[in-house]
C-alpha cells in the first residue's frame, strides 16, 4: 500500500481536499483521500523559507537513514522480514489516516527553525537510544551464549551448580574440598583412594558423581 502526501492550493472557493476526494474517490475510484491536518505555522520571510528548504533537504536524508535502521533492526530481531511496526501503538495506515499534530512536542507557536531543531533533536536521541539498546542486546546475547556453551560442555568447562551440593563442599583452615573430573569410561570403583605423593586424602568422604 502506497501513500502520497499532497499539498495543493484551494481553487474557486473549493478546498483541495474536497476536490481531490470528489475526483479520486467518487469519479475515478482509484484511491482513498484523507485529510492531513497540520496547524498554521509562523512562516517568516521568504529568505528564511528558502534557507530552511535547503536545510530540510539535508535532514530528510539523515532522518530516512535512522528510520531505515530502526526498521531493519526491528525486522531482524522479530525474524519477520516483511513486518511493519506499529506507530504510537496503531498500524501505520491508521496512524496516517488519523494523524494529529503533537502540539506538546512541537509547538505551532514556535518558528519553523525552532520546530526543525526540535525534530532533529528527537531524531538524534532516537538514534543514540537505538545504539545503546543494540549494545545492551549484543552484550546480553553474548552472555547467554556463553552460559549455554558452559552448560552444554563437560564438567571441565560447565558450572558445577546443581551438581555439587552445599553439604558436599568443605573449606577450613586445614581442609579443602577437591573436585576431580575423570572421563565417564574410567572405573570409579577404586574411590575412595589415598595418595601421599599428591597429598590428597579422600578416605570415607570421597564421592563419585556421574554427569
Amino acid at each position: 500500500m502506497k501513500h502520497w502526501l499532497v499539498s495543493a492550493p484551494s481553487e474557486g472557493g473549493q478546498g483541495a481536499y474536497e476536490m481531490m476526494r470528489e475526483k479520486l474517490e467518487t469519479k475515478l475510484g482509484i484511491g482513498s483521500v484523507y485529510p492531513f491536518r497540520i496547524p498554521a505555522f509562523r512562516v517568516g520571510t521568504l529568505d528564511s523559507l528558502m534557507a530552511l528548504s535547503d536545510t530540510l533537504t539535508k535532514h530528510d536524508h539523515a532522518i530516512e537513514q535512522v528510520v531505515d535502521r530502526l526498521l531493519r533492526q526491528y525486522r531482524d530481531l522479530s525474524k519477520k522480514p516483511d513486518i511493519v511496526p506499529l506507530v504510537e501503538f496503531v498500524e501505520l495506515p491508521k496512524y496516517l489516516h488519523n494523524f494529529e499534530w503533537d502540539e506538546a512536542k512541537f509547538s505551532s507557536g514556535d518558528t519553523l527553525e525552532e520546530i526543525e531543531s526540535a525534530v532533529m533533536e528527537l531524531v538524534a536521541r532516537t538514534e543514540d537510544d537505538l545504539k545503546i539498546r543494540l549494545n545492551d542486546y549484543t552484550t546480553t546475547k553474548q552472555a547467554v551464549a556463553g552460559i549455554e556453551r558452559r552448560n552444554q560442555g563437560n564438567l571441565m568447562t560447565k558450572s558445577l551448580v546443581g551438581i555439587v551440593k552445599e553439604d558436599e563442599y568443605l573449606e577450613t583452615e586445614h581442609m579443602r574440598t577437591v573436585f576431580i573430573v575423570v572421563p565417564s569410561c574410567t572405573n570409579t570403583h577404586r574411590l575412595p583412594f589415598r595418595t601421599r605423593d599428591c597429598r590428597i586424602i579422600c578416605g570415607k568422604k570421597s564421592k563419585a558423581t556421574a554427569d
